[in-house]
């Protein structure tokens, strides 16, 4: 029914389906999966040999097509064509033995023998001398054969087939499966559990104890101890002692088994109904061959993916299992999982530090290999920071030819440490070119200038966030510091210019702003410390007026200087001289730059005054009397008055003298001889220039709620307001 020629390769042919399809041949080429090949039979097919990967041969019953078909045919490339062969005898045929390229025979049902010597071109009959039905044939050899049948029949040849004779078998069971180990040791199973056993090439074949009794269809040993024989209901019976004790092994099904092969006493097949193939193994898969993380790795993800190669077995794999610990022992493995695949992807994060990892396999046929090597891995997520630098953070009197050091809080990947991950900048010098070197040893960048700095200047080094540590983790900012590079000895001080007072002429101003610059530039490039003023005449360095710098620090070597002076106490019609010098870092003062001041009164005012005019109360009735204050824009000539007129509706002019008060002029007017209606308040006044100014606004005044005022009045007599007329 089957028939494989090493652990790998192999071919199985099947049953005939009365639904009208081909009858099934099977093949593998790793024992496992199998694939379909084209039958040229539409028969059952009973039996399968191969002498090597290419040429085999295939039996069958008798067509239902046609009684002269063939019965027999043959491949020359592993299955893929078969040839049909044409069979001495048209019957069923059971069975198929090749000992060589060309030397083979088949048997079938009435006894019939066929056998060739040409591999199978031509077949011919040889007489068995039985006609019972011959199930299984087996030979050792191109002379040695054994043939097994119904009715505890076995006959045996020593001459290749030539002459048959029979061999006592003490039983009429029928045999359906023969298996010899060599010329003097063979098995032969049946029906209701019947197991023969020879030891002298079937001179004497001896029933062995089944333990079951259930039809037995096939037979197999890999030496003359180890052995199996298949059977209805799914039973598989194995020995270790050449058949003296057999016993059941589960096959985990119950259909009819119809043979078995074994390439060791470790891994076997066997074949049954309905296409079933169990596979037998227990040899335990070889421990997987892990890929990442690798061992010894440093890695930025908490929850890393594990993946290992996989496992070839015969069986298949099963299942991989895998622990996770951070103990190399695995006591209690924070992961102990399994899966199918040969990734793994974690659940939750792990936290930073050190991790064991290894993976097993399973196959199934439920053996568990070894586990693998133990890998280790660390987990870091911190990213790394700057811990030291040299030149330090605002270092002073720096060389020019100084090296640059910066040391990180961890080992950092040396792929990173590259020039275009750091700059150095001087303020005179600019950009700089520069060695770098990396050591782990202590985890310290070396940069080494190509060129000098320049004197005095201020260096800027910037390391990039973009260096990272072994995991991958980058800094989280850019590193910058600075220092300072030593000054060259100068003996010149600095540079004074653009000296200017504001305002110039005065103007009658009671101060003045005196700004200025000074530098030390191409001097000797020192930092400018200081700058001061003198009036009118120069007196010792450092007694005159120190000045303030204009961003806040004395700190480069230019620096705009400030300084504010009071000078209401100057006399108009004068002037004065400014004169402002600087020193430098290394106590040089500069030559003095001056200017002259012209101190002068204001300027002629001839803008006239104006008021601020506000009435009290808003609402102004007949008969009430209001409060009018006036606030000048300027002060008042104090021998002058300052005059409020108020023009009633009817033009009558009512003329009041406001008196100066806290806030500026006020004055009260009674209205009881104004008409209803609007009114305008107009205030004069001269100032102190004797210019005369005047502000007016209006006011509303209304007869009092409920009040009847006729429209004409009678006023006394005489009246100098109304210039003594009479009005009725």
């Amino acid at each position: 029914m089957f028939f494989f020629i090493d652990s790998l390769r192999g071919w199985i042919a099947g049953q005939y389906d009365f639904y009208g399809l081909d009858s099934s041949i099977l093949h593998t080429l790793d024992g496992r999966n199998w694939i379909e090949l084209q039958s040229p039979i539409n028969a059952n097919l009973n039996g399968i040999f191969f002498v090597d990967s290419f040429n085999g041969w295939i039996v069958s019953n008798v067509p239902f097509s046609e009684v002269t078909d063939s019965i027999i045919a043959h491949t020359t490339d592993g299955g893929m064509t078969w040839f049909k062969q044409r069979s001495s005898e048209i019957v069923n045929l059971n069975g198929i033995f090749f000992a060589s390229l060309n030397r083979g025979w088949a048997v079938g049902n009435s006894g019939k023998i066929i056998a060739t010597v040409t591999g199978g071109d031509l077949w011919i009959t040889q007489n068995s001398g039985i006609t019972v039905n011959l199930n299984d044939i087996y030979f050792t050899d191109l002379l040695n054969g054994w043939a097994v049948g119904d009715s505890g029949k076995i006959i045996h040849t020593t001459d290749g087939g030539i002459s048959w004779s029979c061999q006592q078998t003490g039983t009429d069971a029928n045999l359906n499966g023969l298996f010899f180990y060599n010329p003097s040791t063979g098995w032969a199973v049946g029906s209701e559990g019947t197991i023969l056993a020879t030891t002298n090439g079937g001179g004497n074949w001896v029933v062995q104890n089944s333990g079951v009794d259930i039809h037995l269809n096939g037979v197999f040993f890999v030496d003359t101890n180890k052995g199996w024989a298949v059977g209805d209901s799914g039973k598989i019976i194995h020995t270790t002692n050449g058949g003296n004790l057999w016993s059941i092994q589960p096959s985990g099904t119950t259909v009819c088994l119809y043979d078995c092969l074994f390439n060791s006493e470790h891994n076997g097949w066997a074949v049954g109904k309905s296409g079933t193939i169990l596979f037998y193994e227990d040899i335990p898969p070889n421990p997987p061959a892990l890929i990442e993380p690798l061992d010894s790795s440093i890695i930025n993800n908490p929850a890393p993916t594990f993946i290992w190669h996989k496992v070839w077995d015969n069986s298949g794999i099963n299942k991989y299992y895998i622990q996770i610990d951070t103990s190399l022992g695995f006591g209690v493995p924070l992961v102990n999982d399994s899966t199918i695949d040969t990734t793994y992807f974690l659940s939750g994060n792990l936290t930073n530090g050190r991790f064991y990892w290894r993976v097993c396999a399973k196959d199934s046929a439920n053996n568990s290999g070894n586990w693998s090597s133990v890998w280790t891995f660390f987990v870091d997520t911190i990213r790394p920071y700057v811990v030291g630098m040299v030149p330090v953070q605002g270092d002073t009197g720096v060389l020019l030819d100084a090296n640059i050091s910066a040391t990180f809080s961890e080992l950092m990947d040396s792929t990173t440490m590259v020039s275009g991950n750091f700059s150095v900048v001087g303020s005179v010098s600019g950009v700089h070119s520069f060695g770098l070197s990396y050591s782990n040893l202590d985890s310290t960048v070396y940069l080494d200038p190509v060129l000098d700095f320049a004197y005095g200047e201020t260096v800027v080094v910037t390391i990039k966030k973009d260096v990272c540590d072994l995991a991958g983790n980058t800094m989280a900012d850019d590193k910058v510091w600075e220092f300072y590079i030593q000054h060259q000895q100068d003996t010149a001080g600095p540079m004074t210019s653009q000296l200017v007072v504001s305002p110039n002429p005065t103007n009658g101003a009671t101060e003045i702003v005196i700004k200025s610059f000074v530098s030390d530039s191409l001097l000797g490039n020192s930092i400018v410390r200081g700058a001061e003023l003198f009036i009118d005449s120069i007196g010792p360095d450092s007694t005159g007026i120190m000045m303030e710098p204009l961003d806040g620090n004395y700190d480069e070597i230019a620096e705009g200087v400030i300084d504010t002076i009071e000078i209401s106490s100057w006399q108009y019609g004068t002037s004065r001289w400014i004169f402002v010098h600087g020193i430098d870092d290394f106590g040089n003062w500069g030559e003095f730059d001056s200017v002259l001041i012209l101190v002068t009164p204001p300027p002629p005012d001839t803008v006239p005054p104006s008021f601020n005019i506000t009435i009290s109360p808003k609402d102004v009735y007949i008969g009430d009397t209001i409060t009018i204050n006036a606030i000048p824009s300027e002060a008042i000539c104090p021998d002058s008055a300052v005059i409020c007129s108020v023009t009633a509706r009817d033009s009558t002019v009512f003329t009041l003298i406001l008196l100066e008060s806290e806030s500026g002029y006020s004055g009260k007017m009674n209205t009881a001889g104004f008409v209803s209606g609007d009114c305008q308040v107009k205030v004069s006044g001269y100032d102190l220039a004797r210019n005369l100014g005047s502000s007016t606004i209006k006011f509303k005044i209304v007869p009092r709620p409920g009040e009847f005022l006729p429209e004409k009045m009678v006023y006394a007599w005489p009246n100098p307001a109304r210039g003594n007329n009479i009005n009725s």
